[in-house]
């Protein structure tokens, strides 16, 4: 009897490892087909009625504390600043090099494509650059719109998964992509605290750089083992998830691709850095690449942080803060930290075609018929088998 091949891989969808079979649920449903708030991630199976929504009133009152919070920040940052001075500054801005700026931002789903494509080749799951794009586009959209900080990455696995990929494949591969970046950024951070510390005396907090690095470090070191230390406890679900994420993770950071991933993230810090002086340039701020090279890896740690809506507050009050260490007015600082999320959103905007064109979208995966594979292959959604 022959397989069913995966839509994205055409590759025969093998099990094992703790992954859950992507055509159907356990009791031979179609979780593809329904919606995803309706969907139990522990057996990929419409949700008894309620239980999708017992939580809520959780989320809710987590998005209005973020809201607080974002609000909060930003009026407190608003009554420090000379407001005619901010309207000065937003209408003398340089076009040409803010321009310049979102088109640096414009490399950041190319060079997550690429990360994201390493991962996947090293776990053994190759898929088209192209389409790996296209998908880490339509994540960099909903984390403009979405609540949460990680929105974007639960609707690129969701993606992946509603097109043919594999549950685990999809959920590794993306915690791998964003957690090299998160380690990348704090090792970065690290490097160039002392130019940081030479200007302000951190006190005790000039350790809490080094001490993150410490802690993702170890926790790598723990999960790449993991297998045999987990293996006598196979047979209980969430191990057979940890045991599938420490081989995969041995896979991805024990290959010859660890070294350009690395090499791939740094580069993607050092792109934002560009962006944000192009957008100093524009406003005439008297800081060089180098500044930014030192600001930005901190300003993009504490943004991550779930606290606010798309980092938006954090960003401003944090980006005020620092510049202040270097003599930067507060009404220039605000308007810089404005410019940055405002061009950062605008470099996500080509994910919105890109979400409404995506085969996955509809929800088709196995079972497709030629007519509409041959489409996917088109739009760039069909990987160089391995077989």
């Amino acid at each position: 009897m022959s397989q069913a091949t995966d839509h994205l891989t055409g590759e025969a969808p093998a099990i094992g490892h703790g992954d859950i079979p992507s055509g159907a649920g356990p009791n031979g449903s179609s979780p593809r087909n329904t919606d995803p708030a309706d969907v139990c991630p522990a057996d990929l199976e419409p949700c008894p009625p309620g239980t999708a929504q017992s939580g809520g009133w959780r989320r809710r009152a987590l998005v209005g504390a973020k809201v607080a919070v974002t609000i909060g920040i930003l009026a407190t940052v608003g009554r420090q600043v000379d407001l005619t001075a901010l309207a000065h500054s937003f209408a003398t801005v340089d076009p040409l090099l803010l321009a310049l700026a979102v088109a640096q931002l414009l490399l950041i789903p190319l060079l997550g494509g690429l990360r994201w494509k390493l991962i996947l080749d090293a776990m053994g799951r190759p898929f088209r650059l192209g389409a790996l794009t296209r998908i880490f586009w339509v994540g960099m959209l909903f984390n403009q719109i979405l609540p949460s900080s990680s929105g974007g990455d639960a609707v690129r696995v969701w993606m992946v998964w509603r097109a043919g990929a594999r549950l685990g494949t999809a959920v590794n591969s993306t915690l791998f992509e964003r957690g090299s970046m998160l380690l990348s950024l704090v090792a970065m951070a690290t490097a160039v605290q002392p130019l940081f510390v030479s200007r302000v005396d951190l006190g005790g907090a000039q350790w809490i750089m080094p001490g993150l690095l410490l802690a993702g470090l170890l926790g790598l070191a723990l999960l790449v083992p993991a297998t045999r230390l987990l293996a006598r406890f196979r047979m209980a679900r969430p191990v057979q998830a940890l045991l599938a994420m420490s081989t995969d993770a041995r896979r991805v950071f024990l290959s010859r691709r660890a070294l350009p991933l690395l090499a791939i993230c740094l580069a993607t810090h050092l792109n934002l850095s560009v962006a944000a002086w192009w957008i100093g340039l524009a406003l005439g701020l008297p800081l060089d690449l180098l500044d930014y090279l030192v600001f930005m890896p901190i300003i993009t740690i504490l943004t991550i942080l779930p606290i606010s809506i798309g980092g938006w507050g954090v960003r401003e009050g944090l980006t005020v803060a620092l510049f202040a260490t270097v003599k930067v007015p507060e009404h220039g600082a605000l308007a810089f930290s404005v410019l940055l999320g405002l061009c950062m959103a605008a470099s996500s905007l080509p994910g919105l075609p890109l979400w409404w064109r995506s085969p996955d979208k509809a929800g088709k995966a196995k079972g497709k018929t030629d007519e509409s594979a041959n489409r996917d292959r088109k739009l760039g959604f069909a990987s160089r088998s391995t077989g």
